[in-house]
């Protein structure tokens, strides 16, 4: 459920979001195991035309779970021994955006034909991770039916407070997830994109997109190499 209110002439809209969702986790060793979850998402968001080049939006979210949330196949370690995982039967997530998206001129003085982005996201939750995401970007149009994107982005983590790759001892709470870990990420990438066609409403485009990524765990173990996992 999604409502959004203009204000200011049109330059200023808020937005107000409410999601629920309901899910049922099975093992396929297991007929007997169901286990059920949760989700209540809640979304606040304020869009600001600053300029005629230049809109700022802000975005907050809320997503709380409740229920199994752990892998039903997974195990941790404790003193090199594989034992089943078990997470915390909640979790409350916040999430902070902020979006610029900057008019540009530079090929064409009498209409905006580029733009720049930039992105910058800040996370946390109740399980004690915390994550900082940037993402930057250019879009170009050549002629009326080709543009091109050019986006980079990073992501940073911090660890839960109940994660590790090799327990000392037993606890009530134990994950060995790498998505858990402190880990950082960084993708690089383009797209192209052709409008063959544009006549009223009927559209018809083609494109073309490559992303690279690198991932580098910090404190999650390759068990075929003892080394810190990274891919």
């Amino acid at each position: 459920f999604n409502v959004a209110q203009d204000l200011m002439d049109g330059l200023t809209t808020l937005s107000l979001g409410y999601s629920a969702g309901h899910d049922v986790v099975l093992r396929n060793t297991d007929a007997t195991f169901v286990r059920n979850i949760d989700r209540y998402q809640y979304r606040l968001g304020l869009s600001q035309v600053i300029t005629r080049s230049l809109i700022m939006s802000l975005n907050y979210e809320i997503i709380a779970d409740d229920g199994y949330l752990n892998n039903p196949y997974r195990s941790a370690l404790v003193l090199g021994s594989a034992v089943p995982e078990n997470y915390p039967l909640t979790r409350d997530s916040h999430a902070l955006t902020m979006k610029l998206r900057k008019g540009l001129d530079l090929f064409d003085k009498q209409e905006l034909r580029s733009a720049l982005q930039f992105d910058y996201r800040l996370f946390w939750d109740t399980w004690d991770i915390s994550a900082n995401t940037l993402e930057v970007g250019y879009h170009q149009y050549f002629g009326k039916r080709l543009m091109a994107d050019l986006h980079y982005r990073y992501y940073s983590q911090d660890k839960a407070v109940f994660y590790s790759d090799n327990f000392p001892g037993e606890f009530l709470y134990m994950a060995r997830d790498k998505e858990l870990s402190t880990f950082t990420d960084h993708s690089l990438g383009f797209k192209v994109s052709y409008r063959w066609v544009d006549r009223g409403s009927f559209k018809f485009s083609q494109s073309f997109a490559y992303d690279y990524l690198k991932f580098k765990y910090d404190d999650f173990t390759d068990l075929r190499t003892g080394e810190p996992y990274s891919f």
